[in-house]
């Protein structure tokens, strides 16, 4: 498998890098498609309003979603880093 090197300006870039090159391929699984922008959203409502109210059960979901993606992102590095072996 050979990979370009693509440089990402700003959190956008990034988002779109990895659905280029990681979602599109059916490397990383479709589910989390929504979580991205949901968890940009968040960032940036938290990073630059003057206060944000977040409800537990939002916090606890949002978490279980992080953790779940940070599963994934193992699981799909473990299998890439097989290949180039």
């Amino acid at each position: 498998m050979r990979y370009s090197m693509s440089i990402a300006n700003g959190t956008r870039g990034v988002i779109a890098l990895f659905h280029k090159h990681l979602v599109k391929p059916n490397l990383f699984p479709k589910k989390f498609n929504t979580m991205t922008p949901k968890l940009k959203k968040l960032r940036e409502d938290t990073t630059y309003a003057d206060k944000v109210t977040v409800k537990e059960a939002d916090a606890r979901r949002e978490l279980e979603e992080a953790e779940a993606f940070l599963k994934a992102a193992d699981e799909v590095l473990a299998r890439l880093l097989a290949q180039m072996e």
